[in-house]
């Protein structure tokens, strides 16, 4: 077996993770793809990517999203293709890895996983003493929308520069876990994307909410939100109309997004506007002792 390890995938490196995915999900009843990107991460040099080769064959598959400092917390994906599991294949990308976070300075990770997989290995878990959190996310799928009547006093438009400013304080204060200039970067980076776009909705020459679009096979919506002073006012479930409307007019393709179970207002709003659930993720972290820790 060969480990390769990679800041960017390469698009032959793409198209190799995406058929790995369609395999693991298949085999495990899962739906949630992990960000095959590293433009959010801080340090833009650092792998992001280990990659575990058998005769030319892509067959295992690390990601590692950093989007906080050096101390702070990362998102971890692992996935190996059903047909070579218990060989060891994890453990040894999981080690390639975690070298490079304990050098980068990271020391806390968390590992993403699904409803469908743990049903299929309830002892997973515990036998490599990872222990659940107890939030967890629902990821929402909706068809391919039609184009419908827009609203007439809502606009949503692709955010400019010369809005960041004017965004930063209902940003922060939607993530207040993200400082300014973090968010600023992340603000950045997204409006310089080639493969995603940033929106804003506007409501009376104001602006009223964010939304990042990842583009691809489906539309996938992050970073959602609407300012606190506009909630409470039906806006919300109107920019999330809207948003829908433009993506009919430019994408016309399935949407997807995801919501913590802790915000049932937002699932709320989110299931009326024609989203279902597709699957549950879990985020696991390392107990004392696991070999899965830094």
């Amino acid at each position: 077996m060969q480990i390769e390890q990679t800041a960017q995938l390469s698009s032959g490196q793409r198209t190799a993770a995406q058929t790995l995915l369609a395999a693991v999900q298949a085999a495990d009843g899962s739906a949630r793809d992990p960000y095959l990107s590293n433009q959010f991460n801080v340090d833009l040099t650092m792998p992001a990517f280990f990659l575990a080769y058998v005769d030319s064959g892509l067959v295992g598959l690390v990601t590692l999203y950093a989007d906080e400092a050096p101390g702070g917390l990362v998102d971890v994906t692992l996935n190996v293709h059903p047909n070579w599991r218990r060989r060891g294949i994890a453990s040894q990308l999981w080690q390639a890895a975690a070298a490079v976070l304990r050098q980068a300075g990271y020391d806390q990770v968390e590992f993403m996983t699904e409803q469908g997989f743990l049903a299929k290995a309830p002892a997973f878990a515990a036998h490599n003493q990872l222990q659940r959190e107890a939030e967890f996310e629902y990821q929402l799928v909706a068809p391919a929308q039609q184009p419908a009547t827009p609203d007439p006093a809502i606009t949503v438009a692709k955010l400019q520069p010369a809005e960041i400013s004017a965004l930063l304080p209902a940003y922060c204060e939607a993530f207040p876990e993200v400082d300014e200039a973090e968010a600023r970067r992340y603000l950045e980076a997204n409006l310089s994307s080639t493969h995603n776009a940033p929106y804003v909705g506007h409501y009376q020459g104001q602006i009223i909410g964010y939304c990042g679009v990842d583009y691809g096979a489906y539309d996938y919506l992050f970073g959602l939100f609407i300012a606190a002073r506009f909630r409470g006012q039906g806006l919300g479930q109107r920019f999330l109309a809207q948003l829908m409307v433009t993506l009919a007019h430019t994408r016309r393709r399935a949407l997807k997004l995801g919501v913590e179970n802790t915000n049932p207002a937002a699932l709320h709003v989110y299931q009326k506007a024609g989203f279902q659930i597709e699957t549950t993720v879990y985020y696991l972290t390392p107990q004392t002792g696991s070999r899965w820790g830094l």
